[in-house]
């Protein structure tokens, strides 16, 4: 892999791990429907402009795919993580985050016709591994509630998945901002009348706007625009390295931003994490047949 690509892969991991300390701070203040309505609603208009100087359309029979992306790679995973993050520490999602490419190679399997080889498998495993140290070991103890936040994420990381396997076999025609930028759209559309039932009581701090900025425009648009490009560049497997390193960024934003803990199980968890990046990123042979 290309040194350029594995930086970009590690400035994306860097800019998504933000987004769990950020959701944190700011959904307290939005509410789930509300905060991602702003999420997506922002996050397209910005796209809007950009696209505005470049003159790019998207086309109409690419509509109702984006559309249908949008759902399932925006809406649904970002109100299922924002969910979650009520539940658990912001680092903990951005663990569980890591599970996409678990997903996307067995998915892969299916619906791009992809060898699953024992190299890549083996870094599937230690993916899981190295979520497990983090997730099973941390310091929130297992309860209902708990296992509730937890397999929300695990669907929200079905959705990422399914959705940058679904751009990749039917959507690498189109531009990359276009097509972010009408999942966007799309996603707020959606969003918008549950969100409406659910306004919070208290108008939101102006930090709390500044922080739902920079999630929208950074995170949900640059960040996403330039993964879909990746996707279709490098495929979605080896592009679903970005979210297996999520979680390493995620807890040093977390440290950072909010005080949370760093322990020696992320230590731990981090060295098998990067070598599961490293056997899935760094395979040579082709993965199809």
């Amino acid at each position: 892999m290309p040194l350029k690509t594995l930086a970009e892969i590690l400035l994306l991991a860097a800019v998504w791990g933000a987004s769990f300390p950020l959701i944190r701070m700011t959904v307290p203040e939005f509410g789930v429907l509300p905060l991602n309505f702003v999420r997506c609603a922002l996050g397209a208009l910005a796209l809007a402009v950009l696209l505005a100087f470049q003159r790019r359309r998207l086309a109409r029979e690419d509509a109702a795919l984006a559309g249908g992306l949008g759902v399932i790679g925006n809406a649904l995973p970002f109100v299922l993580f924002a969910w979650a993050t009520t539940i658990l520490p912001a680092s903990y999602p951005a663990v569980i985050n890591a599970t996409v490419p678990v997903f996307g190679a067995l998915l892969a399997v299916w619906l791009l016709r992809e060898r699953l080889t024992a190299r890549r498998g083996a870094g599937v495993v230690l993916g899981v591994t190295g979520v497990g140290l983090l997730v099973g070991l941390g310091p929130v103890a297992m309860s209902a509630q708990v296992a509730g936040a937890v397999a929300a994420g695990l669907g929200a990381c079905l959705c990422f998945a399914l959705a940058q396997l679904l751009t990749k076999r039917h959507a690498s025609h189109v531009n990359s901002l276009t097509l972010t930028f009408a999942m966007l759209s799309a996603a707020s559309l959606v969003l918008l009348v549950p969100a409406l039932f659910f306004l919070p009581t208290q108008w939101p701090s102006t930090a709390a706007w500044l922080w739902v900025t920079i999630l929208a425009v950074s995170n949900s648009a640059w960040a996403t625009a330039r993964y879909m490009a990746l996707v279709v560049r490098i495929g979605p497997v080896k592009a679903m390295t970005v979210p297996m390193l999520i979680p390493i960024f995620g807890l040093l934003w977390s440290a950072a931003l909010l005080g949370e803990r760093i322990t020696p199980i992320f230590v731990l968890g981090t060295g098998v994490i990067l070598s599961a990046v490293w056997l899935v990123a760094m395979e040579r042979r082709p993965a199809t047949q």
